[in-house]
C-alpha cells in the first residue's frame, strides 16, 4: 500500500509501488489539479489511478469550493486538500468527508505518521518514519504544497 500525510499545507506520500508482498518499483501517488486543489490516494491501483484521474480535473464550485460529489472507486481512500485549504477524506473510495483536523495520514504506515504527527513532525517526516517501519511503505518521498498555506512548490527527495 502506501503511506500519505498532510500537515501545515504539505501533502507528501511514499513512492513504492507494492502488491502480492512484491516491490514492483516507484510510481507517483499524488497530483495537483488543474484548479488547485492537491491530493493522493492508497489502495487498490485500478482505484487509485481512476481517483487521480478524477483530481487532476477537480473544481469544485469556485466561489464556495462547494462538495456534494465524489467518484465512486471501491478499494481505495484519499485526501484532498481543496485550493481555500479544507482537508477532506475520500472514504472507501465512496465519498467525500470534511475533516477538522490539524494533521492526518492514510495507508499501511498511517498509525506511524500519525504519531510522528503527534510528536511534533511535519508531513514529510511523518512518512520518512512510516518509511522506515512500515514494510509497504518505500522509495523516495514526494511532497506538495497547498497554495492557501503558502507559494506553490512540489519536489521530491531522494530515498
Amino acid at each position: 500500500m502506501t503511506t500519505i500525510a498532510y500537515r501545515e499545507g504539505v501533502l507528501a506520500a511514499d513512492s513504492m509501488l507494492s502488491g502480492n508482498d512484491t516491490n514492483w518499483g516507484s510510481v507517483s501517488k499524488l497530483i495537483k489539479s488543474k484548479h488547485g486543489a492537491i491530493g493522493g490516494a492508497v489502495g487498490r491501483l485500478e482505484s487509485t489511478l481512476e481517483f487521480l484521474a478524477w483530481l487532476e480535473l477537480f473544481d469544485p464550485a469556485p466561489a464556495t469550493d462547494r462538495l456534494d460529489f465524489a467518484p465512486v472507486c471501491d478499494g481505495a481512500d484519499g485526501l484532498i486538500i481543496t485550493r481555500l485549504g479544507r482537508l477532506l477524506l475520500w472514504t472507501g473510495g465512496r465519498q467525500l468527508v470534511l475533516l477538522e483536523a490539524p494533521f492526518t495520514a492514510i495507508g499501511t504506515g498511517a498509525k506511524i505518521a500519525m504519531g510522528a504527527m503527534a510528536a511534533g513532525a511535519g508531513a514529510e517526516q511523518a512518512v520518512r518514519i512510516a518509511r522506515e517501519y512500515d514494510v509497504y511503505t518505500g522509495g523516495r518521498i514526494v511532497t506538495l504544497r497547498n497554495d492557501a498555506h503558502s507559494s506553490p512548490q512540489s519536489r521530491s527527495i531522494a530515498q
